[in-house]
């Protein structure tokens, strides 16, 4: 059964538990970083946990969202630049009827995208 279930759906890399009613979504941008839409509908706080397979290497992120919609630097383990196996699982913390964009970007002209 498992595996009808991975031909149907195919193997993309990208894990979601949303913890609510929390809205995903992930596309790939022109300049090829990669931007996360979560979105909670909720009226509580949700935790969602998130995981991407991404080509090894570091990469960055950049955060808009929450209490002021300002593009600032996004941190990960309190870091600037993390390991590509840091994203195989990572949660957030987002607000009631918060609305976040998450951009991962490589580091040194990298890809995103696992090929």
């Amino acid at each position: 059964m498992l595996g009808r279930i991975r031909t149907l759906l195919g193997e993309t890399g990208i894990r979601f538990e949303p913890d609510g009613r929390v809205e995903f979504l992930i596309r790939e941008a022109d300049d090829g970083s990669v931007i996360l839409y979560l979105a909670n509908w909720e009226y509580r706080v949700a935790s969602p946990v998130l995981g991407l397979d991404l080509l090894a290497g570091h990469y960055r992120t950049t955060l808009c969202g929450g209490d002021s919609f300002v593009l600032k630097q996004g941190l990960l383990n309190g870091q600037a630049e993390v390991e590509a196996n840091l994203f195989r699982r990572f949660g957030l913390t987002l607000a009631p009827r918060e609305v976040v964009l998450l951009r991962l970007e490589a580091v040194a002209g990298g890809s995103v995208k696992k090929e």
